[in-house]
């Protein structure tokens, strides 16, 4: 793996450790009624999906140690280009369930490689 794959693994995983530890903080509820949190948590999505599809620009191989990659990228995406109609209790799902999940895939990638 090369040194920019790594940092920007590495940057993927940091984003998603942020956004657990605030998940833990705030409620669902949070998302909607506050625009600082909800700015602070779209930006760490956003981080995660640009990190990733430069993982992906420079790693033929990256689907097959890391099959969800393309619906991290495409979230950041719909982030970016459809700001107006960010989905939140979508985005709350991806919190809860999703970035545990991803931690623990980039933590296993990071040392496996």
């Amino acid at each position: 793996m090369n040194a920019k794959v790594r940092s920007r693994l590495e940057d993927a995983l940091y984003a998603a450790e942020l956004i657990d530890a605030w998940g833990q903080q705030y409620e669902r509820e949070s998302l909607e009624s506050d625009q600082l949190v909800e700015s602070a948590f779209i930006r760490q999505f956003e981080v995660i999906g640009e990190a990733l599809r430069v993982v992906r620009s420079r790693d033929d191989d990256v689907d097959t140690y890391f099959p969800r990659i393309h619906e991290w990228i495409g979230l950041r995406h719909q982030l970016i280009h459809e700001y107006r109609d960010v989905d939140f209790s979508l985005l709350w799902h991806y919190i809860v369930t999703d970035i545990p999940e991803l931690i623990s895939d980039l933590k296993a990638i990071l040392a496996s490689r």
